[in-house]
Formats: C-alpha cells, sequence, structure tokens
C-alpha cells in the first residue's frame, strides 16, 4: 500500500470535507455546494501540473467562464464577514481538487475499496480526537442520522474513487454538479430557500463549463495552451 500517498488523499479530502461544513452556515445551501463544485475549475488548471495532463484552449475558456460564476454566485461585497462562508467553501474546492488528483496519482495496483477505507479510518481517527473536548451523547435519532450519513457517504465514496480511477480527473469532476440540483430543491423544501437572479445566471455558468469540459472529444494532435 502506497502509504505516504493514501495520508495525503486522506488529508485533503478531510479537508474539504470540514472546510464545506465550516462554510455551510454562511450560505444558502445550493449556492454553497455550487461554490464547493468550483473544484473542476482547480481540475482542470491543477491537472497538468500535477499529473503532466495537456491543458486545452477549451478547458481553459470554460474554467473561465466557471470563475465567472464563481464570482456571480458569491457576489463579493465590501464587508468581510460576507465572504468567511465562500472564502471557506472555496478553500474546500481547492482541498477537493487536490483530492481527486492524489486519486490519479496513486499507484494502479491501490484497490479502490482500500482507498476508501483507509479515508474512513484515518478521517475517524483524527477527527474523534475532537471528542475529548467536544463530546455530546447522541439520541437514538441522532445516531440513525449518522448511520444513514455514513452509509450513503462510504457507497458515494467508493463509487466516486472507481470512477476517477478509470477516466480523466478533469473530464470527472464536472459530473458532481448534479448535487446542486439536489441541494435547491432540499433547501427548498426543508429551509424554504430560494434563488434570486444573479446567483442563479452564476450555478448556471459554472455548470455549463463543466459540462463543457465533460463532454469534450479527445484532444487534438497539436500544442498545449
Amino acid at each position: 500500500m502506497d502509504f505516504h500517498g493514501q495520508t495525503i488523499r486522506a488529508l485533503t479530502l478531510l479537508g474539504a470535507s470540514g472546510l464545506f461544513f465550516a462554510g455551510l452556515p454562511y450560505l444558502p445551501l445550493s449556492e454553497a455546494v455550487a461554490i464547493v463544485y468550483s473544484e473542476a475549475i482547480f481540475v482542470v488548471l491543477l491537472a497538468p501540473i500535477l499529473l503532466g495532463e495537456r491543458l486545452l484552449a477549451r478547458n481553459a475558456i470554460a474554467a473561465l467562464v466557471g470563475f465567472i460564476g464563481v464570482l456571480l454566485v458569491v457576489r463579493p461585497q465590501s464587508s468581510l464577514s460576507s465572504l468567511i462562508g465562500p472564502c471557506l467553501l472555496l478553500l474546500s474546492a481547492f482541498c477537493g481538487a487536490l483530492s481527486m488528483i492524489q486519486i490519479r496519482k496513486l499507484k494502479a495496483s491501490e484497490d479502490s475499496s482500500l482507498t476508501v477505507l483507509f479515508f474512513t479510518a484515518f478521517g475517524a481517527a483524527l477527527t474523534g480526537l475532537s471528542l475529548f473536548f467536544t463530546w455530546r451523547t447522541p439520541t437514538i435519532k441522532h445516531l440513525f442520522i449518522m448511520a444513514s450519513l455514513a452509509t450513503l457517504a462510504t457507497a458515494g465514496q467508493l463509487l466516486f474513487t472507481i470512477a476517477v480511477r478509470r477516466e480523466s480527473a478533469a473530464r470527472l469532476a464536472p459530473y458532481t454538479y448534479t448535487s446542486i440540483i439536489w441541494a435547491t430543491l432540499f433547501g427548498f423544501l426543508v429551509w424554504g430557500e430560494t434563488l434570486s437572479l444573479v446567483p442563479v445566471v452564476g450555478i448556471v455558468a459554472i455548470v455549463g463549463s463543466s459540462i463543457a469540459v465533460a463532454v469534450r472529444e479527445q484532444p487534438p494532435e497539436g500544442p498545449a495552451v
């Protein structure tokens, strides 16, 4: 087992998760998810540097459009407090992109289930240290919710890891954007959250740029950008 590579992957993914939960209270669920899934932009930009993949002009333009979409969702203001949530979520996206790239860097012999198991055990051990300071006895309801989250998260991680191992990181990243649809729906049904026109345009720009990367043809034979 590539212990060093697995540790880097676990740390980056754990950082992405922690930063997401830290930034979640500051924004509506759909906007928060949209910002986090701008990780596809980071993957497109980092893959040539860290994986040696070619950065095509089409991908560069898509990344630029996606970045504009992020700005529309974040809507930067003069208030520093209004930027806390977006900054945390953008850092989460960056860590998520590094995690995706690290999966591709792991040796082909590394089993996907082992990668998921390592992250689960590593994350449980590291975050478990906080229980010494913030322990609260869970109720039966809370235990059921946590068990459901653990089951769904493990299944998602396993499927996602298998997918990334089989395809280019930059091409697969955009497919996670279907979560924005679910986040918008759940945000409306559970908390009554609605979106104004500007963030909707931003989300469309992010998703559109990601789809442009996902459906691209095989890279042409020519100089990289």
